[in-house]
């Protein structure tokens, strides 16, 4: 079964620059597993 998980994000791409609000996507996944989750990032 799945366990709960929290996951954190600093606000920044792949070279650690920080974005701006906006709406983001993030997808999660493992071997078993995918997910693809809307998120707001407000500054």
């Amino acid at each position: 079964a799945m366990q709960p998980t929290q996951i954190s994000w600093d606000g920044k791409d792949d070279q650690n620059r920080q974005l701006p609000t906006g709406v983001y996507f993030v997808k999660l996944q493992t071997d078993e597993y995918v997910e693809t989750d809307k998120l707001i990032l407000i500054r």
